[in-house]
């Protein structure tokens, strides 16, 4: 049994593969590196609720009972794989016998010369500054320069709190997420709630002076803000890993089981993996492959040190989103480009079961029961599989 096992990420993924570590017998030292000061917590809220309802604890259920040593407000520097060690940017190295990296995504961040007085959200702070920003009396819209899950989940919640809110991307929202046809939907849903929609160009510059935005578009035109918050995607965190002799590329690059190298494993937004029986990896952002996938990297480690086999990670990937009161659910392995049928519904009705011609994955608009049939089902076939 391994003597010290680190997790560095004190997010969702590390704090899952934390605790499923203890749960599968691991008695030895257990160390969690988180950078922020606070102890593991949840981050959809900070797009949804906690923006309305102000603050709340958002430590997540698995933290309050962890039994590790937790290092908080610290950030892994680097590593040593040869001597088995990871060094703190305060300077202190810590041993390990085996490693979870866990170290989730960040923003992408826009030069601060051009973009001034932006607005990001990733963390309890970010989302204290972008509740103050929604709750702001204020005679100009907030300005959200990207589309996607947060964009969009921050337009919904800022219009419920009474807020102007203009969205600008190249393409419809949530395209990536939902694909193209479902993202033609939302388009027409934040229209219909009063959101001003602007597509097809992109953001060249943001000057803030006098407590006002100004916006210039690469078309020309001009958006004058009250706030402008960024959300155009985010990065794995790997730049501590460089060289570590970890493969790093668009994540760090795992093999079917999570592994990443011998006695390190990978887990959440920061791994790409490569799904059994597939000839392509895979990253996953969503909060509940953050869960899946730390639990089982934690038992791919432990098998790996034990000498034993480890198991391939074959999730059924799934993730909802809540936008003007609709709750938008997508299962399976969704391909943006595919157009997919209307099984249910109709999408001007807000109620709606859409699923690809291979069933492949689906999309449901305020469809539960639907939705949790159709995601059941495809995890029996991957179990049986399996």
């Amino acid at each position: 049994m391994p003597e010290r096992i680190v997790v560095v990420g004190a997010g969702l993924a590390g704090a899952s593969a934390a605790a499923e570590l203890r749960k599968r017998g691991f008695t030895g030292e257990l160390h969690l590196i988180g950078a922020e000061p606070h102890p593991p917590y949840t981050r959809p809220p900070l797009s949804k609720k906690a923006l309305t309802d102000g603050p709340r604890d958002l430590t997540l259920p698995v933290a309050r009972k962890l039994d590790a040593r937790l290092h908080l407000g610290l950030s892994a520097a680097a590593v040593d794989l040869d001597e088995g060690s990871v060094r703190l940017d305060s300077g202190e190295p810590l041993s390990f016998d085996g490693l979870v990296v866990a170290t989730g995504s960040a923003p992408v961040l826009l030069d601060r010369e051009r973009f001034e007085g932006v607005l990001y959200l990733r963390t309890v702070e970010d989302g204290d500054r972008v509740r103050a920003a929604v709750r702001r009396p204020a005679d100009r819209p907030l300005v959200i320069l990207g589309a996607g899950l947060i964009g969009c989940e921050v337009a919904s919640s800022a219009r419920a709190a009474g807020h102007e809110v203009i969205m600008v991307d190249l393409v419809d929202p949530c395209t990536r997420a939902v694909g193209a046809f479902a993202a033609g939907y939302l388009r027409r849903l934040h229209e219909r709630q009063g959101v001003g929609v602007v597509v097809g160009v992109t953001a060249e510059s943001v000057r803030r002076a006098e407590g006002v935005s100004t916006v210039l578009l690469s078309d020309g035109s001009v958006l004058e803000a009250a706030d402008v918050l960024v959300s155009v995607g985010s990065r794995p965190a790997t730049g501590w890993l460089e060289g570590s002799g970890l493969r790093v590329a668009d994540g760090v690059v795992c093999d079917a089981a999570c592994v990443a190298g011998p006695g390190v494993v990978a887990a959440g937004d920061v791994a790409r993996w490569q799904p059994a029986g597939s000839d392509r990896l895979v990253r996953l952002e969503n909060w509940n492959n953050a869960a899946e996938q730390g639990r089982h990297a934690a038992r791919s480690l432990l098998a790996q040190l034990a000498g034993t086999g480890a198991v391939p990670y074959a999730p059924v990937p799934w993730y909802w989103t809540e936008q003007h009161g609709v709750r938008l659910q997508v299962a399976g392995w969704l391909d943006p480009t595919v157009v997919p049928t209307v099984l249910e519904g109709a999408l001007d009705e807000d109620s709606f079961l859409l699923e690809d011609p291979g069933r492949q994955f689906i999309v449901a608009a305020n469809r539960p029961r639907q939705f949790n049939d159709w995601l059941g089902r495809a995890m029996e076939k991957e179990a049986a599989r399996a």
